[in-house]
């Protein structure tokens, strides 16, 4: 049953690796496991050691010794069960209703991607959020004002607007009374890096050996064409294609032509990913799973000093400003709506940029991270 996980560590040739691997916390759940003969998905779900069962959850899937889960939502409740335990039993038993009947039963419904298992885990520590702070209050969900609501929403960040969600599903089963949401207002993008940041780091990104591989790769994608910490720990290496003397990135409808300097990169990043024996070019530390996003995007805040949102919002508007709207969606996979709407962004922009210039401030708009070369 585990003789593929000796081809994995490959024991006759490298004896010491397998060895190591014995002595990790890793190996220990496997061999409790198997002594009870209780080698499953649910029961490295009840594992407290979440790192370790992962890892290993991830070895045993990757050498097929256990089969795939059938969604990357059906770790979810497990997930759940560990950010449940210090609420009230009652309180526990809200959101975990919430999230089998209403969060999951929706999503699966649903095409599944990374972003399909984040966005429903941010929806349930939201109503975790709440259920907890009604505690501290000493309040509970049933006698929940739409004064105290509104202090609980006022005192946290705008995404907390998005437990309307649960807020309508409390309403639907009558345990809570018509609380009132406001929406969450979608503002212009405000973050932007600097022209001169831009380019100084993506130079770097080409040039500094001293930097991690992987990290010189996602950086210049990032910084050329928008591509968030999501869309590029997806990118598979077929999505990686030489053709005669150049190569090209499929992220969207129309592969996009890497430059030169850029391409040797990520030629050498597919070519260490291949080594990994997976699919990802971007792998992580478990097997055959690619990096998390989450922990890219503060590798690339601690290593490059790149905010993701001010870096994704100059590459968008510098692509919009180039590029027409039709091109603009087949390259990225944007929809049409959103090209069209940074297409527009950067027409008004601009239309003030001529505007200061007319009036003799050219000096303010120069100084404005704002504006785009």
């Amino acid at each position: 049953m585990l003789t593929p996980l000796l081809d994995y560590f490959d024991v006759e040739s490298r004896p010491m690796t397998a060895i190591g691997w014995t002595r990790s916390r890793s190996a220990a759940i496997l061999r409790r496991l198997t002594a009870g003969d209780t080698l499953t998905h649910e029961a490295l779900d009840d594992e407290t050691n979440r790192p370790a069962a992962g890892f290993l959850r991830a070895l045993l899937v990757f050498t097929e010794v256990l089969p795939p889960r059938n969604s990357e939502l059906d770790d979810t409740i497990a997930w759940l069960a560990h950010r449940l335990r210090s609420l009230q039993p009652q309180n526990q038993m809200i959101v975990r209703r919430y999230a089998v009947w209403h969060v999951l039963r929706r999503a699966n419904r649903r095409p599944h991607r990374p972003a399909t298992r984040q966005h429903a885990r941010q929806r349930l520590l939201l109503a975790t959020r709440l259920m907890s702070w009604l505690e501290s209050e000493g309040d509970q969900l049933s006698n929940l004002s739409q004064e105290t609501f509104d202090r609980w929403l006022a005192t946290g960040p705008p995404a907390r607007a998005e437990i309307r969600d649960f807020v309508r599903w409390a309403r639907r089963q009558g345990l809570v009374g018509g609380l009132l949401v406001p929406l969450r207002r979608h503002r212009r993008p405000s973050e932007f890096l600097s022209t001169d940041q831009r380019w100084a780091t993506l130079r770097r990104c080409t040039v500094d050996v001293t930097l991690p591989l992987n990290l010189r790769v996602a950086g210049a994608l990032l910084l050329l064409f928008a591509l968030g910490p999501t869309a590029l720990v997806t990118i598979r290496i077929e999505q990686i294609v030489r053709r005669g003397d150049h190569v090209e990135l499929l992220v969207g409808r129309t592969p996009i032509q890497l430059p030169e300097a850029l391409a040797d990169l990520v030629l050498q990043q597919r070519q260490a990913a291949e080594l990994t024996n997976t699919r990802w070019l971007f792998p992580g530390k478990n097997p055959g799973r690619h990096v998390d996003p989450n922990s890219l995007a503060v590798r690339i805040k601690q290593r490059l000093d790149l905010g993701v949102r001010p870096s994704r919002n100059a590459a968008l508007a510098h692509l919009a400003k180039e590029l027409p709207v039709p091109v603009l969606a087949d390259y990225l996979g944007l929809a049409h709506s959103t090209a069209a709407q940074w297409a527009e962004l950067v027409e008004h922009q601009w239309t003030e940029y001529i505007s200061l210039r007319r009036d003799g401030n050219s000096a303010t708009a120069a100084g404005n991270p704002a504006w785009f070369e």
